[in-house]
């Protein structure tokens, strides 16, 4: 149970997390959509735009290797327990 959300949402937060990984994750992208009440900023979206552009350039031209998802959560992982492990000390 989560203490910062009403009954009503940890209720609906505890149906969620019975649903499939593809249903969560389009209901996260909802809901953080959703978050998003006023009109896009085109400056914003042209520079994700352009860092996007760049970032593909970099992988087409061997210059950055993508790296898999699997390998980035391992890596998150083991920094959030070394904190935690530092922080104890």
């Amino acid at each position: 149970m989560t203490r910062c959300m009403s009954p009503e949402a940890n209720e609906l937060f505890e149906k969620a997390l019975a649903l499939s990984t593809e249903d969560r994750g389009a209901i996260a992208a909802y809901l953080i959509e959703s978050l998003d009440e006023g009109e896009p900023d085109l400056d914003v979206e042209e520079a994700w735009q352009h860092e996007v552009a760049r970032r593909m350039e970099e992988i087409q031209s061997g210059k950055a290797e993508p790296v898999p998802l699997v390998d980035v959560k391992l890596r998150a992982r083991k920094m959030l327990l070394q904190r935690k492990t530092d922080n104890r000390s």
